[in-house]
This record gives structure tokens, sequence and C-alpha cells, in this order.
């Protein structure tokens, strides 16, 4: 089995989450689009900011995973992408 690394440029990194200490030993990673209700999505609540911020990327990897190993559409014009598969 082959081993897929994927590199996430620091400088580049889209920050969609917000992590914030609550009480005096947690820190919670919140979306930062609000919801219907007007409040964030909580993420999750971690022991340190480093899990929390090692969270935060995974979140990011996995909302960008589709970009990563998305095909090219097939051309409309190709006869195969016509047919209906049963």
């Amino acid at each position: 089995m082959k081993k897929i690394k994927i590199a996430i440029k620091e400088g580049k990194k889209a920050k969609n989450e917000v992590i914030r200490k609550v009480g005096e030993k947690k820190w919670c990673l919140y979306s930062k689009k609000k919801g219907k209700d007007g409040e964030r999505r909580r993420l999750g609540c971690y022991s340190s900011r480093k899990a929390a911020e090692k969270r935060e990327k995974q979140v990011n990897y996995f909302k960008n995973i589709d970009e990563l190993y998305a095909l090219p559409p097939k051309s409309p014009s190709d006869p195969e992408s016509l047919v209906a598969k049963e």
C-alpha cells in the first residue's frame, strides 16, 4: 500500500476556525461561520491549544480533500459520457 503525503502550506492556510480558551484548562474550536441561530458551531474542546490546532489542521484537510483528488470532468462531446449506465 502506498502512502500519500499531502503538504498544507502554512503561509496560505485558510483559517476558517477559531480557537478560544474556555474556563481555565479547556480550548474549544469553533467555526467562523455562524449557524441559523446566530451561534458559532463548536467543533470540539481539547485540553491544550496544541491539540486544538492539530484538530483544526485535520478539519481543513478533510474540507479540501475533494479538491486534492478531483478528477477532471469528462467533456460533453465524449459519446461514452452520454450513454446511461444501468
